[in-house]
């Protein structure tokens, strides 16, 4: 008797010649499969150097801080130029806005140059376009703002950190390193405001102020410096990924169309971040504004005062990041209570009637905290859903999508605050909070990453390999009998009862059986029905980009109990003996030994000394319902070589 597991395994395919390796000591033996899923889970858990991880980091507060350094200072900028507050709230937003057709930009570069070369490249241009910044007020043209902020928003590279992330880390550390991301980037936030208060206060002790550098002006040239630092750092740091070009001469990976699910939490995910982060653009604009306007705080106080709030969501991000291992809840799940949880937080920045100042900023605070650390968890979960979602061919498009929806969110954000006050700013992020939670809630479904993969059609996926067992098993007179789920029994029935001597009958079934599990398994990795499931997305997001069907199988030879179990319409075979459990048992083993068929050695005993030879002895052990030592053989299969028969298709 023989009992089947039907298994979804990872593996990388290798070009080798033959299912049967003739040679058991040669490499192709020693290539298990226990070694095959090691790597699997490798490729999972897989990280970049840490230099590069640092420098994704680094650019991802960097980025914020050349989007947020000028927020304090905009206003007086654009009204020393001539200009009133919608201009300087639009020369906020040029940025993200910009960097929508910047990342549309860099993702055809991307398809004819290393990403490190285009990163540099547009690091380069970001130290012109802040230049550019620094000299409008010598110009005394308020348009060059506009023109500086754009050429900075066209060269953001916005979306290069989350390709690189989704090229080199695993799904399993992911979440993880999107939460430090997103945690980076907000404290950037926090960092902008307080670099320019900083540079602020230094202008004023130094007593520097000229048409070339001035508190207004010193940003630009500060962030000038910074970005021609990093884009040195770049070009010696950073390990280059897996080329985004195809190499000549290679077919290209067809592309897998999603389905309706999928597109449908891909755009939930855009919607969660780009309210997000138009949220964490515009608290920054509406607390700076308010502060300086309607509680004359100075430009240094009330960038201190949101970098403080940054600063501490920062921090919490980072903690949540370090503990999201221990919250047993999917990111979908983790994604609605956020979305919940900050309509709570919208409450807090109600326009209450109270006099006191104190409890007014004090109000304010909490409410714009517990918003910034709530839809900075929602970005991140966001983030990490949408690359698990689909497959690998469509992480770009994904990375991109995502990247043009938090720009064109933080655009929209840094407009519509600088248009906001008091009474209006807490009606109108209360209402995006409960838009952003009710979309959540429909969606939750399609967000879902931790589903039964196949779902419905499970029963399909265990016919389709019922086809081939049964097909391949009959071939050499066995009997399948029945499927429990996941595992099949198979049956080779010798009657000993009618006193012939049946030895040569059951080394025929012996050998048959140990045959016609190679042949089940070469079938299976050459069946071009199975092999379409190593392109399905939801398996590649569990196992891995180059998962496959696969079956394990244990063999035992032993005796059993026949009935029939049914009724008058149906009636099946049962089998009761510790030998099936004993079958079972060994079936299991394969999986701890990693190999895809063990032989037990009362199947082995009887086959002939050429059938013997394929046998290769692994262990000798106890199994419960077996009182005697027994030894186990494995049969070393190449199937890593066997190659899907295109031409064979199925009706």
């Amino acid at each position: 008797m023989a009992t089947a597991t039907v298994t979804v395994i990872g593996a990388e395919t290798i070009q080798l010649s033959k299912l049967f390796d003739q040679n058991p000591e040669s490499e192709c033996a020693k290539l298990a499969t226990a070694e095959k899923i090691e790597a699997e889970k490798m490729e999972a858990e897989k990280m970049p150097t840490r230099t590069s991880l640092a420098l994704m980091m680094y650019f991802a507060a960097l980025s914020s801080i050349n989007l947020v350094i000028t927020i304090p200072t905009a206003h007086d900028y654009a009204e020393r130029l001539g200009a009133g507050e919608f201009f300087a709230g639009l020369m906020i937003a040029l940025v993200p806005l910009c960097s929508i057709v910047g990342c549309l930009t860099n993702t055809g570069l991307l398809n004819f140059l290393p990403m490190k070369t285009v990163w540099a490249i547009l690091c380069l241009g970001q130290v012109l376009g802040c230049i550019l910044y620094a000299l409008a007020g010598l110009m005394r043209f308020k348009y060059m703002l506009l023109c500086s902020r754009g050429l900075i928003g066209l060269c953001s590279a916005y979306n290069i950190p989350g390709l690189y992330i989704s090229l080199t880390v695993g799904v399993k550390r992911r979440s993880e390193v999107l939460f430090y991301y997103t945690a980076m980037n907000t404290l950037g936030c926090a960092i902008g405001p307080a670099l320019a208060a900083l540079l602020e206060e230094f202008m004023k002790f130094t007593r520097i102020n000229n048409l070339v550098l001035d508190s207004d002006t010193i940003p630009g040239w500060f962030m000038a410096v910074v970005f021609l630092l990093f884009s040195v750092k770049l070009l010696i740091f950073l390990e280059e990924p897996p080329s985004l070009r195809q190499s000549p001469g290679v077919a290209k990976t067809a592309r897998i169309p999603l389905s309706w699910q999928q597109l449908g939490a891909c755009c939930a995910c855009f919607w969660h971040l780009c309210v997000c982060s138009s949220v964490n653009t515009g608290v920054e604009v509406y607390a700076i504004t308010v502060l300086q306007q309607s509680l004359g705080w100075s430009i240094s106080t009330s960038a201190l005062f949101v970098a403080g709030l940054q600063l501490t969501c920062g921090v919490c991000n980072l903690v949540l990041g370090r503990m999201l291992h221990l919250v047993p809840w999917s990111d979908s799940k983790c994604l609605v209570v956020a979305d919940i949880l900050a309509c709570f937080a919208g409450v807090l920045l109600l326009h209450f009637d109270v006099h006191a100042v104190t409890v007014q900023i004090s109000l304010m605070a909490a409410g714009l905290l517990a918003a910034l650390i709530l839809v900075n968890n929602v970005r991140a979960f966001a983030l990490s859903i949408a690359t698990k979602v689909v497959p690998p061919s469509a992480a770009r498009a994904v990375t991109t999508g995502a990247v043009v929806s938090m720009s064109l969110g933080r655009g929209l954000g840094a407009m519509v605050a600088a248009a906001l006050d008091v009474e209006s700013f807490g009606p109108v992020l209360l209402s995006m909070f409960v838009a952003l939670s009710t979309v959540g809630l429909l969606a939750r479904t399609c967000l879902r990453t931790e589903f039964k993969v196949l779902q419905a059609k499970v029963m399909m996926f265990s016919n389709q390999i019922a086809e081939i067992v049964h097909g391949v098993c009959n071939e050499f007179h066995g009997a399948p009998n029945k499927n429990t789920g996941e595992t099949f029994l198979v049956i080779w029935k010798a009657v000993e009862d009618t006193g012939s001597d049946c030895s040569d009958l059951l080394a025929k079934f012996a050998e048959g059986s140990i045959v016609s599990s190679a042949a089940v398994i070469g079938a299976v990795h050459r069946s071009p029905l199975l092999g379409s499931y190593r392109e399905h997305p939801g398996l590649q997001f569990r196992l891995g980009a180059d998962c496959r069907v696969h079956l394990s199988i244990g063999l035992h030879k032993g005796w059993a109990i026949e009935g029939a179990v049914g009724s008058e319409f149906k009636i099946d075979c049962s089998y009761l003996s510790p030998n099936v459990s004993i079958a079972t048992t060994i079936e299991r083993s394969s999986e701890v030994y990693g190999v895809s068929v063990m032989v037990a050695q009362s199947v082995v005993d009887l086959c002939s000394p050429s059938m013997r030879a394929q046998c290769r002895l692994i262990d000798k052990v106890v199994i419960r319902g077996s009182s005697a030592p027994m030894e186990l053989f494995c049969v070393d299969l190449n199937y890593m070589s066997v190659e899907i028969d295109f031409t064979a298709r199925p009706k």
